[in-house]
């Protein structure tokens, strides 16, 4: 009841932080994204987790407003750092059942892309097989609304559920992200590798990115880049760090020195303990 109480003020007071954890081609090691994550800084429990209060604020409604934050902030974050990478670093930002349910979600969308400067090819929106499958025909055009944007569309926990690859393409969504405890299992579980190597071969032949989260040993990213898989995330390629950590990141990569005082609103970036993890799945 406290947090739903407080949950209802932590916008006006704002308590939300994002959090962004980068993700990496398979095969070269290079950071070519992020992924943009919620948490909130409760003046009591401290800074919670999605888990902690995410389902609070999809039963209470409050998740449309605090889902159009992220995506105004993480597009408004992206624009900060255009410049320090030679190609545009992709931004994936999730959306919900009940942010699918709204009518004028892509106008929404498209009035933060207009507000921000954001360059809609670089933002992928993420959802899962629920908030695909929940609403039949009213979600695809809702779907296909989003895809006039420019935005990547990205189905979320692929393998978990019902849909099937060619479900997916009638629906024009061309990035799958394979789901962490497939990751997990890959390396004991034959049948479950086998599973997901075929799901990306077939997946490749139909012009789909693969994307494998929740990756965490060596390894897992090696098997997975045997059998293809284009990206991938996970505390070994990088844990959630905040947007100054990442910026420093991109720095470093290009040559660049880091902010100053001097600069508008700039600070010196904290150490980054992600930069060093990139390197891991960069094998010869």
């Amino acid at each position: 009841m406290t947090i739903e109480t407080d949950l209802r003020q932590a916008l006006e007071r704002q308590q939300f932080r994002l959090r962004y954890q980068p993700v990496v081609n398979l095969h070269t090691g290079r950071m070519i994204g992020v992924e943009a994550l919620v948490r909130w800084r409760h003046p009591e429990l401290g800074l919670l987790a999605p888990s902690q209060f995410l389902p609070f604020a999809e039963t209470t409604g409050l998740i449309s407003s605090i889902g159009l934050w992220v995506i105004h902030s993480a597009c408004m974050q992206w624009t900060a750092w255009r410049g320090l990478t030679k190609e545009p670093l992709r931004l994936a930002i999730n959306l919900s059942a009940r942010q699918m349910e709204s009518q004028d979600l892509s106008l929404k969308i498209a009035e933060i892309i207009r507000d921000t400067g954001v360059d809609a090819r670089s933002v992928d929106l993420e959802f899962n097989e629920s908030a695909l499958m929940q609403f039949g025909q009213a979600n695809s055009q809702r779907i296909a609304a989003l895809r006039a944007l420019r935005v990547g569309l990205v189905l979320d926990d692929f393998a978990t559920g019902y849909s099937s690859l060619e479900h997916l393409e009638r629906y024009s969504i061309r990035r799958i992200k394979i789901d962490r405890s497939f990751t997990a299992a890959i390396e004991h579980d034959q049948e479950c590798a086998l599973q997901i190597k075929s799901t990306m071969e077939m997946a490749h032949e139909m012009g789909m990115t693969v994307i494998a989260e929740g990756i965490e040993t060596i390894r897992q990213a090696e098997i997975l880049r045997d059998f293809g898989c284009d990206e991938g995330q996970g505390f070994l390629t990088g844990q959630p760090v905040s947007a100054e950590e990442i910026d420093a990141i991109l720095r470093s990569s290009a040559g660049l020195s880091p902010p100053t005082d001097d600069d508008a609103g700039a600070r010196p970036p904290p150490r980054t303990p992600g930069a060093s993890s990139l390197k891991l799945v960069k094998r010869t």
